[in-house]
């Protein structure tokens, strides 16, 4: 199909649409594509049928749309609840350890909460959660703790955010000193240090008993600064951002966020007991839903805006899938990312529910729509005998699965429906 769209001329329209439906699908349902793509070539062939013996491609189009409210209220009526983690992921073909380690990491995070899923190394496997804000950093000096590998550990730290390159360290130098002289804790989190800065950052991370500790995030551009953003929210801090108006000159302690304990682990950083307002941590995850909306086209912006808001939940799991015997990396990352297609419908089906046995409802469904009433116009006849055509091989797609996400399902008709309207009506154009 990336071929076909990437030809030139009118006849490459209806593959550049189907291209994209695909890759709307992926993006939204996170699965589902080939049964779109099965139901989209049914759909299609059928229409086709009924444009060459005399259908109105746009009336029937029309009345081909008008189907979608109908299928969608029936699907509801047919609404179970979602079975157990565990047996969910059984039924995917996972096998009893990995079953239970997905059923605890949900149990754990929630439904909503940050759950990953990525390939180790060698022996390198189990599932790791906790409770805080999760972000990926590191010191901005390998002289500063922790060392690679190593755990490192504060205790209700204050904690620093600054969306700025650190080179003097003005009227924060005293500020240092106040933390060392009574012994309390102190993270600094800045895009990074150099200069007289990290000098003075690393003398002080060097004294007897440290607790300072200055870290940069492992994301760059764009990625840094929303890092920076979430953190300096769910803890309370003010962000210092020359931009803002607000650089190191105006540091008072009162600008400084606080968090129960700080364990960095592995280029993991987790903030527990964040002292971050409630109602501006929800606040700023409206907004990243709000983006996440806006975001239709930009699969990657979409992930990494959907991590942001599980992030600020303040619950995270994470799972690491040992490499498999004898596997090379894409192997490794291919079984990565089926599994967390499976974690997408395990998403979708405690939100809204699953549809049981979906080969033989979905192929009934089919049947009731097939049939056409004395008084139905050419156009209805025409879209009902087409929509029974893909809702068939929908059906086929699923084959012996015990059960669908109804979000799923529901979405792979409604986008289906709509792609092959349009393509029909273009390629009759097309064709006169």
């Amino acid at each position: 199909m990336r071929e076909s769209a990437e030809e030139a001329g009118a006849h490459s329209i209806g593959a550049r649409i189907l291209k994209e439906t695909l890759s709307e699908a992926q993006r939204e349902l996170g699965d589902g594509t080939a049964r779109l793509a099965l139901f989209i070539g049914a759909a299609m062939e059928a229409g086709q049928r009924q444009i060459a013996a005399g259908a109105s491609p746009s009336a029937f189009a029309d009345a081909l749309l008008a189907l979608g409210p109908a299928f969608a209220a029936q699907l509801q009526a047919r609404r179970s609840s979602a079975p157990e983690p565990q047996l969910f992921a059984r039924a995917e073909g996972m096998d009893e350890a990995l079953a239970t380690t997905f059923a605890d990491a949900i149990a754990h995070a929630g439904w909503n909460g940050a759950i990953d899923i990525r390939a180790g190394h060698r022996d390198e496997s189990g599932l790791e959660t906790g409770q805080g804000f999760l972000v990926e950093l590191e010191p901005v000096s390998p002289s500063l703790p922790p060392a690679i590998g190593a755990r490192f550990e504060l205790a209700r730290p204050y904690i620093l955010v600054a969306n700025d390159m650190l080179s003097a360290l003005g009227r924060l130098a005293p500020l240092l000193d106040q933390f060392a002289t009574r012994g309390k804790s102190l993270a600094i989190i800045a895009r990074g240090a150099n200069g007289p800065a990290l000098d003075t950052l690393v003398v002080n991370g060097r004294l007897p008993a440290a607790t300072l500790t200055a870290l940069q995030p492992a994301a760059a551009g764009m990625g840094a600064v929303a890092a920076l953003e979430d953190l300096a929210i769910a803890t309370g801090a003010t962000l210092i951002d020359p931009a803002l108006g607000i650089g190191l000159d105006h540091v008072r302690p009162a600008m400084l966020g606080r968090a129960e304990r700080l364990v960095l682990s592995r280029g993991l950083a987790c903030f527990e007991g964040l002292g971050g307002d409630p109602s501006l941590i929800g606040q700023r995850q409206s907004e990243i839903r709000s983006a996440f909306e806006r975001q239709r086209y930009l699969s990657l912006d979409r992930e990494q805006l959907s991590r942001r808001e599980a992030r600020l939940s303040g619950r995270w799991a994470r799972i690491t899938l040992a490499p498999q015997p004898g596997a090379g990396r894409e192997d490794n990352d291919a079984r990565v990312a089926a599994l967390s297609k499976v974690l997408a419908q395990m998403r979708a089906a405690e939100t809204g529910g699953v549809l049981l046995a979906p080969s033989a409802v979905i192929a009934t469904m089919a049947r009731s729509f097939g049939e056409t009433d004395a008084g139905s116009t050419d156009a209805a006849r025409a879209a009902r005998s087409t929509f029974c055509a893909g809702l068939q091989a929908l059906a086929e797609g699923c084959g012996a699965a015990p059960w669908e996400a109804m979000p799923t399902l529901s979405g792979i008709v409604q986008k289906g429906i709509s792609a092959a309207a349009t393509m029909l009506r273009i390629t009759a154009i097309i064709a006169s």
